[in-house]
């Protein structure tokens, strides 16, 4: 039998407060990459570059279908092809181009660029998709610790068992054997009845007692019949 001491407070672990900014920083630098490298090369590989000279010659073969002409290339489709594969040149001075066009019958039109803010640029191609991207993670991290929280409040529960005092409760008689072992409880019995009688002379009743043996010695028998004798309720 020995007294229980109180255990030292330990501090939890170091980490960041808020775990939530670590994922929106890792999202956003994600999406700069994702933007700026991949998306670019996304888009450019149902694009093949040609010389504006096989233009020409594709032009003159009647290979060329429909034209759109921007300022700086030109994009047309091959006869007999899927509409997806484009085909691009870069623009040059060639004042003979409409002219050939018109004469193989290619369909063709001048792209006028649509002039944007530079500020719905930004919006629509940063912004707008950091803010879904947020949504969704916020979706998902509620979800998680919906799920988390669902077992954590059980984690917490305590599975003890109250047992109040009845006809039935246990008592140092119900105990055989185990003489020096019920003396020593005696006296906690005692001090539960009559705390002030020990308190005067400087006593404290110790935080707990250890009953130590193999299983099947009667130790929970023992705490049981202290807390008979002490008319309390008994936890196991």
């Amino acid at each position: 039998m020995s007294d229980n001491k109180d255990p030292k407070k330990t501090p939890g672990p170091l980490g960041p407060k808020n775990p939530r900014i670590m994922t929106y920083i890792i999202t956003i630098v994600i999406w700069a990459l994702f933007s700026s490298i991949l998306l670019p090369n996304i888009a450019e590989r149902s694009i093949e570059k040609v010389p504006y000279n096989q233009f020409i010659s594709m032009v003159d073969k009647g290979e060329v279908e429909k034209v759109q002409i921007d300022d700086k290339v030109v994009s047309f489709n091959k006869t007999g092809e899927a509409e997806d594969q484009i085909y691009q040149t870069g623009r040059v001075q060639d004042d003979t181009l409409t002219q050939r066009l018109i004469d193989k019958g290619v369909t063709f039109e001048r792209i006028v660029p649509r002039e944007f803010s530079p500020i719905i640029t930004f919006l629509l191609q940063f912004i707008l998709p950091m803010v879904l991207i947020f949504g969704l993670l916020s979706l998902l991290s509620k979800s998680m610790m919906k799920k988390m929280g669902s077992g954590s409040m059980n984690f917490g529960k305590s599975n003890a068992k109250i047992y109040v005092e009845t006809e039935n409760s246990k008592t140092f008689g119900d105990v055989a054997g185990q003489t020096e072992a019920k003396e020593d409880l005696l006296e906690i019995v005692n001090f539960l009845h009559d705390p002030g009688k020990y308190t005067q002379i400087g006593a404290v009743l110790p935080k707990g007692v250890l009953l130590v043996g193999p299983p099947g010695t009667g130790k929970t028998l023992l705490a049981r019949a202290v807390a008979g004798e002490a008319k309390v309720p008994f936890f196991s």
